[in-house]
């Protein structure tokens, strides 16, 4: 038995046609199923299909832009419809505000034309006490989104547990697929970067090739995950890299900037040259702590893989 957790992506389609294929990316390259329409497709047009991929779905991801949307037969935009349906059939809701729409309909007086609907959607989910995050333009949409995803797939990973009252194999199967899935992103990326280092002989101490695919680790929930052996291994990993990255931000500053690869390599030199060789064998020590650790952290990463393989 394989679980992968499908989330519906609700939205206004036109104006967000490629945000939305970005979003489908991301949770596809966590282990999860996207649900969402490929074309314009509104429930007045389809409403058995859209309701059943609602039902369905083990969470809804819903983000209002700057539009409400065409209004179905029923008055409503699909986009509120569709809140409706998971609110109604209590499946769990990410909602998705943009700062600059939500300020504008707080400020909009009721019965003032083209926003009406818009806000009074907005305001329908603030007396609803649905939580919501607020984004101030799509790429910190998406960031949020990215944080957001590891606390998702902890919930419906958990919540399927719990519903399903599985047995010892398949609750081991999921918790197994939840945390290689959380890790594999990650290592995949940090592998990334350590290639680039060696290829380009890229100094780990004066660039941030190795610091910079850490800052991840600043908003990762260890929480999320469910093995004691994963939550092990990503807690020693996490505490060698705050050994090697503290206090770098006042040692060294930023020189200039470098494209190389997929990633922008920022190039340091030391703040206090007087002890430049002092600073630089300190963070080199550490690096190899770092070094080893995560060689460490891999090893268990790969045992947890091997394990949910021979459960599959």
């Amino acid at each position: 038995m394989y679980f992968k957790p499908r989330v519906f992506i609700s939205s206004t389609f036109s104006d967000n046609l490629q945000l939305r294929k970005r979003i489908k990316t991301s949770l596809s390259e966590v282990g999860m199923e996207p649900l969402l329409y490929e074309t314009n497709l509104t429930p007045s047009i389809a409403p058995s299909t859209y309701r059943e991929d609602i039902l369905s779905a083990d969470f809804v991801i819903l983000f209002i832009n700057d539009q409400y949307g065409s209004t179905t037969e029923t008055g409503q935009s699909g986009t509120e419809e569709e809140y409706n349906l998971a609110r109604n059939y209590n499946i769990p809701l990410h909602v998705y505000i943009s700062k600059k729409t939500n300020t504008h309909v707080q400020n909009t007086p009721s019965g003032s034309g083209k926003d009406e609907n818009l806000k009074k959607f907005i305001d329908r989910i603030n007396e609803d006490h649905t939580s919501y995050f607020i984004f101030s333009n799509t790429n910190e949409l998406e960031q949020k989104i990215k944080e957001n995803t590891t606390k998702l797939v902890f919930s419906v990973a958990t919540n399927f547990i719990v519903k399903n009252g599985l047995s010892t194999h398949d609750s081991q199967l999921i918790s197994l697929n939840n945390d290689t899935t959380l890790l594999t992103k990650f290592i995949k990326n940090m592998d990334y970067h350590i290639s680039l280092k060696e290829s380009n002989s890229l100094d780990p101490v004066t660039t941030n090739i190795i610091m910079d695919p850490l800052d991840y680790l600043e908003y990762f929930d260890q929480n999320t995950l469910i093995t004691t052996d994963a939550k092990s291994a990503v807690n020693a990993f996490i505490e060698a890299s705050q050994r090697f990255t503290e206090n770098h931000e006042l040692n060294y500053i930023t020189h200039h900037a470098q494209q190389i690869g997929k990633v922008t390599v920022d190039f340091y030199t030391v703040s206090n040259p007087s002890k430049k060789s002092e600073i630089y064998s300190s963070y080199y020590s550490k690096f190899k702590e770092w070094y080893n650790s995560y060689t460490k952290f891999k090893n268990q990463y790969a045992t947890l893989l091997a394990q949910f393989e021979l459960l599959k």
